[in-house]
Parts: C-alpha cells; sequence; structure tokens
C-alpha cells in the first residue's frame, strides 16, 4: 500500500495553502514508501522506502522451510529530501 506518502503530499498541500507554512521552515514532513511523486520538485518529500523484495524473500524463504520462522528486521532506505 502506498497511501502513507500520498497523505503527507495532501497534507504538504493544506499546510502551504491553508495555513501558510513552510515546508521545512515551520513545519518539517517525512513519509513513508518513497512514491515517485514524492520526488517532484514541488514536493521534495523526505521519505522511508521498504525493501519490498527483501520482506518478500525471507517471507518464502520461511514458508518453504530454509528458515526459521522468527522476527525480521530489515532495514528500509532513508530517502533525504527538501520536506525535512
Amino acid at each position: 500500500m502506498r497511501e502513507n506518502d500520498i497523505l503527507a503530499l495532501g497534507a504538504m498541500d493544506v499546510i502551504r495553502s491553508e495555513f501558510g507554512l513552510g515546508i521545512p521552515q515551520e513545519l518539517a514532513i517525512v513519509g513513508f514508501d518513497n512514491i515517485g511523486l514524492g520526488g517532484a520538485p514541488a514536493y521534495g518529500l523526505t521519505s522511508c522506502q521498504q525493501r519490498a523484495s527483501e520482506m518478500v524473500d525471507a517471507i518464502v524463504e520461511m514458508i518453504t522451510g530454509k528458515r526459521d520462522a522468527e522476527m525480521v528486521v530489515i532495514q528500509e532506505r532513508f530517502v533525504p529530501r527538501s520536506s525535512a
């Protein structure tokens, strides 16, 4: 699902147009998904990108018995841009 960055972009629009606040001068915004639109110059949304392929690989290995069923921590990739 990709709604987190979409919600952050919508919040940025409202923060700028309805409240007249500057991003990041007065309010920093960080999303979680790293969708393409977030990188557009109009937004420059700082985000975290999930490593979906690594998550899928770990789950498949657990299901097929190639790995013990255990909690796995997969570090996301931080994508800094101008919103924070």
